[in-house]
């Protein structure tokens, strides 16, 4: 009989009690691991969103494989030519920029807009103007071209929808006339 006065283990009050202090352990656990991650990769989080951004760019311009051959060469010679007044973050952002420029077949103004966004290279737009200026052996009419053929292989683009992705502020932000160069040269 005295079976009957023994309480099952799930109804005992200092058993939840400790469950609870291990539950509570363990989102601590969690909740800490999370927020030093977070702490530790605050100062590359722009790095790493920068390359993400660049990958889907560059996704874009693969298909238009020999000028990417050429266009990495010139990227290679104008790395090496930098302007001995440049600071660090002017150096990092023309490294970008040539990248954008030579690789990923941007517009001017669209490199300066990844540059200068917080969710891109985050420089000033200083750092970014400088870059710009210093870049070297950039056809803009070719990188429109590239990103043309893209849009056209990809989304089967009029020529109408095509200038108007070229030229617009939320699209790849050419200028009118790289815009016309691409759209006359489409084989």
């Amino acid at each position: 009989m005295q079976n009957n006065n023994v309480k099952p283990w799930y109804k005992i009050w200092w058993v939840w009690v400790i469950i609870s202090a291990f539950f509570f352990l363990f989102l601590i656990c969690i909740v800490g691991a999370n927020v030093n991650d977070d702490k530790s990769t605050d100062k590359a989080d722009t790095t790493q969103v920068s390359k993400n951004d660049d990958s889907d760019s560059n996704d874009t311009s693969n298909d238009d494989s020999n000028s990417s051959d050429t266009s990495s060469s010139s990227s290679d010679t104008s790395n090496d030519d930098y302007d001995s007044n440049g600071t660090d973050d002017q150096q990092k952002a023309l490294d970008q920029a040539n990248y954008f420029a030579n690789d990923a077949n941007m517009s001017k103004a669209k490199i300066y807009e990844q540059l200068t966004s917080s969710y891109g290279g985050n420089f000033s737009s200083s750092d970014a103007n400088y870059a710009i200026s210093h870049l070297d052996g950039v056809d803009w009419n070719q990188n429109a071209l590239a990103t043309a053929k893209k849009y056209v292989d990809d989304y089967h683009m009029s020529k109408s929808e095509l200038y108007d992705q070229l030229t617009s502020s939320y699209g790849e932000q050419f200028t009118a006339s790289q815009a016309q160069y691409a759209i006359n040269n489409l084989n």
